[in-house]
């Protein structure tokens, strides 16, 4: 099936695995295709988009966006920069099993997840981007963290 990486058995169907549902398969969409939320409440300024873009030149299209019936729930900013880069198709997971209640809480949630309870350990952080500056990586190129940012971090 052109445009489609098939992830678990059955035709397209998701599996409901230890109790939550497992998307089967990746398709390929056309950006074109794809319409952002209209009421989506995350704003993805241009120094984002630019960042996100060179990370996808710089690790591959790692993360699908998430759609359901054709309108973008999750990875605007992703398609924003798949735009930038001249991308014609992105990876997409279907969630069109979603009602419409739960697809426009889902756009919220899937932004606010993200900032609940997370903190950096700064010991490990301090330790891993001081071995990859010693390797020669430009820091705020592959992690998005300039030398100022670790500076007042530690």
């Amino acid at each position: 099936m052109a445009g489609h990486l098939k992830l678990a058995s059955g035709a397209g169907t998701d599996q409901i695995v230890d109790g939550v549902r497992m998307p089967s398969e990746l398709k390929m969409r056309l950006l074109d295709e794809l319409l952002p939320y209209a009421r989506n409440s995350k704003k993805h300024g241009p120094k984002q988009i630019a960042a996100i873009a060179e990370s996808m030149k710089s690790y591959g299209f790692t993360n699908p966006v998430l759609v359901a019936d054709g309108i973008l729930l999750a990875g605007h900013g992703r398609v924003l920069a798949a735009q930038k880069l001249g991308l014609k198709r992105v990876p997409t997971i279907d969630l069109s099993h979603l009602t419409q209640e739960q697809r426009r809480a889902y756009v919220i949630w899937d932004n606010r997840s993200a900032e609940l309870d997370t903190s950096w350990d700064l010991e490990m952080l301090k330790l891993e981007t001081d071995d990859l500056r010693a390797l020669g990586l430009d820091l705020e190129a592959e992690t998005g963290f300039s030398e100022e940012a670790l500076a007042k971090l530690f």
